[in-house]
């Protein structure tokens, strides 16, 4: 049962439940969106399932620590920044959540030697994403 047949079924006024076309749409990319998004956190190495691939993704580096790498990278992008703009509804298609995804693993592979953990890790994370877009 979806969202807005519960809530009809619960005595609202199915008008109002269904709201318009554009919150029909801006519900289902946002419901898209946090399906893909909740792949990708839940994704784990397949080497050793117990491990999470987005651990090193989740927050952009320590401007103290790694001050390197805000000289390299340009365009900084983390997954906490994309769950917010998920919830935010700051994307309004996939593409643009895709995008950031994209940069995310674009700044790990610039910033990181090739072949480097974090290398494949950026890879293992796209791998999970498309293949669930598709």
């Amino acid at each position: 049962m979806n969202y807005i047949t519960a809530k009809v079924e619960a005595g609202e006024d199915p008008f109002i439940a269904l709201g318009t076309r554009e919150e029909s749409e801006e519900t289902e990319l946002n419901d898209q969106l946090e399906e893909l998004f909740g792949t990708v956190m839940t994704a784990t190495d397949p080497t050793d399932s117990g491990r999470p691939l987005n651990l090193v993704f989740r927050l952009i580096p320590s401007q103290k620590r790694y001050p390197e790498y805000f000289q390299v990278i340009s365009e900084p992008i983390d997954l906490k920044t994309i769950a917010s703009k998920i919830v935010d509804g700051a994307y309004t298609n996939i593409n643009q959540c895709e995008e950031d995804l994209n940069q995310m693993c674009k700044n790990a592979m610039t910033f990181n030697e090739p072949g480097c953990f974090f290398s494949l890790l950026q890879l293992f994370i796209l791998f999970v994403y498309f293949a669930v877009k598709i």
